[in-house]
């Protein structure tokens, strides 16, 4: 009796859920529906042919940087829900990576719900372009996770998205459960004065439990893109919310980057991050 009392909770909330992708999709014809199924992997072979500890030298196997499978399964043209699965070389369990409903609500403007990215790097992501070789500044040292639960609403104030913007009201504890009523708002303004231009100005605020002090921070961007040329740099304060002998804990910096292609098999690229 304990047991089922105890997981009323849990099966009332799936319930409400599977409620709402009801009666948002409205009943879809076959032919809208399907799903859609990928996966992406990064695989190592390493051999250590010297270290500085003797048990360490010779060592040699197989590892991977990134494995991620996912699925999106599209109910209609305005909704679909997506998952991904993910396990990488600094953590040895699968998790959660992605797990969200997406529904347009209108030709500018949409909703997740779930687990998914804050608008936070994104946007100086896609123009960096190179994730496989380092993570964005702010992602590379933690100030911020790639991932919250919560909801988030995309839109566009200006026509052909000259101007948008993102808002997220989410758990601020990455992909996990929540343990704590304190929340954590993002949010960002994207701006594109031109085909190759890409501005962003976004912030973040958190509330944390006592005797940490809330944690808060803004950031800014300028990329530039053509087929051949990409240039960005991004600057950014942050207070972690993490309590020191001397107060609380705070960080500012630059990252600034460019690469450009010679030919369609040469390139080169280059980055510089001050922190």
């Amino acid at each position: 009796m304990v047991q089922v009392g105890r997981s009323l909770p849990c099966i009332s909330r799936v319930l409400i859920l599977l409620a709402c992708i009801s009666l948002l999709c409205d009943e879809p014809s076959q032919a809208q529906s399907r799903t859609d199924i990928g996966g992406q992997a990064f695989l190592d072979y390493y051999y250590n042919f010297a270290a500085v500890q003797d048990n360490l030298e010779g060592q040699n196997g197989f590892t991977y940087r990134r494995l991620n499978l996912s699925a999106r399964h599209t109910f209609s043209e305005d909704i679909f829900a997506f998952a991904r699965l993910e396990a990488n070389d600094s953590d040895i369990h699968t998790f959660v990576k992605d797990l969200y409903l997406y529904w347009a609500w209108n030709p500018s403007h949409s909703l997740r719900f779930g687990i998914t990215s804050p608008p936070v790097f994104g946007v100086t992501e896609n123009v960096w372009d190179y994730r496989s070789l380092e993570k964005t500044v702010l992602d590379l040292f933690g100030f911020v996770s790639s991932r919250d639960m919560g909801i988030r609403a995309d839109g566009a104030i200006l026509r052909e998205d000259r101007l948008s913007y993102a808002v997220m009201f989410a758990n601020n504890n990455s992909f996990r459960p929540e343990t704590y009523r304190g929340k954590r708002v993002y949010g960002q303004l994207v701006a594109r004065p031109g085909e190759r231009f890409v501005l962003t100005l976004g912030g973040d605020y958190g509330k944390l439990q006592e005797p940490d002090p809330d944690m808060y921070g803004a950031s800014a961007f300028a990329g530039y893109v053509t087929a051949k040329v990409r240039a960005g740099v991004e600057t950014f304060i942050r207070q972690t919310g993490v309590r020191t002998s001397e107060g609380s804990e705070q960080a500012a910096g630059i990252s600034t980057f460019a690469s450009g292609w010679f030919s369609p098999q040469w390139g080169i690229v280059g980055r510089v991050d001050r922190v």
